[in-house]
């Protein structure tokens, strides 16, 4: 009962924050963490500059490409087709349950399982 008391409770929060910020249906949550009010916004802070592009960042997302094909290659062969079709191709759900011909259901937890399984080989290949 607690776990899901805390869950309602996180999601009050977070549809209080919404509404307190929202501008005419254009919810946008914004947080500071810190009282020094020349640190900025925390949203903006975090939130690289599409524009602004180094070598380095290139560097960055290309080795984590590379270690996001190879845990690809780790997962069981549906996990992995489910998990590109789904996160990576962007295919809708149906479109991937037809093609594969398992439920929604089913789809869900694999999906589940890959993306859990592709965090850990993440965190241990890439971070």
């Amino acid at each position: 009962e607690r776990t899901w008391l805390i869950s309602i409770l996180k999601r009050k929060i977070i549809d209080h924050y919404r509404k307190m910020n929202s501008n005419k249906g254009k919810a946008e949550v914004r947080m500071t963490y810190s009282t020094d009010e020349n640190e900025g916004d925390w949203l903006e802070e975090r939130v690289a500059d599409p524009f602004d592009k180094t070598a380095e960042d290139t560097i960055e997302n290309t080795e984590l490409g590379f270690a996001i094909d190879q845990c690809l290659e780790k997962l069981p062969e549906k996990q992995a087709k489910v998990f590109e079709m789904k996160t990576i191709l962007n295919y809708d759900t149906e479109a991937i349950c037809n093609e594969l011909n398992i439920t929604a259901s089913n789809l869900w937890v694999i999906i589940h399982r890959a993306r859990v399984a592709m965090a850990s080989c993440l965190e241990k290949n890439w971070f």
